[in-house]
Order: structure tokens, then C-alpha cells, then sequence
């Protein structure tokens, strides 16, 4: 496995057994995912509010009021922190 932007701090695993850990890891969770209902799904759920957030992130880019922009910035943030659960 390519772990590029992932670095082996100290150490800490030996060589090649980071990589190993963690395909073992993601192969665990992805299998977990798998037996999830789809409205449950974690992408499923971060996939329902992409596109409302993205909107309001413009939103957020073309608005001058300070308090417009707080108020959506809160919004988008609160849509992506329940989808992640």
C-alpha cells in the first residue's frame, strides 16, 4: 500500500509493517461498512450533505456581511459534523 502524505514518525512501526497495520485497518472498517444500512453508511451520509455544504461555502465566498458568513459557516459545519455522527 502506497501511504503517501503518511509518515512513520520514530519509527514507530517497523519497516513495511505501517503499511501492513494499516490496509489491515481499513480493510476491518470497510468491511464493517459493509453490513450498514445505506441511510447509515458513513460516505453515503457525507454524500447527502456535499452538495448543501459546498452551496453554502459560495454562499459563504460571496457574502460581505460578517454575520451572513458566520451563520452559514455554522450551518455547513453542523450539517458535516451530524453526517459524520
Amino acid at each position: 500500500m502506497e501511504l503517501i502524505g503518511i509518515e512513520n514518525e520514530a519509527e514507530f512501526f517497523p519497516s513495511g509493517t505501517l503499511s501492513d497495520v494499516l490496509k489491515d485497518e481499513l480493510a476491518d472498517i470497510t468491511a464493517r461498512w459493509s453490513g450498514l444500512e445505506k441511510k447509515k453508511h458513513p460516505v453515503e451520509r457525507l454524500q447527502s450533505v456535499a452538495g448543501p455544504t459546498l452551496d453554502a461555502y459560495r454562499q459563504i465566498r460571496g457574502s460581505g456581511e460578517a454575520s451572513r458568513r458566520y451563520s452559514l459557516t455554522q450551518d455547513a459545519r453542523h450539517k458535516v459534523l451530524g453526517a459524520l455522527g
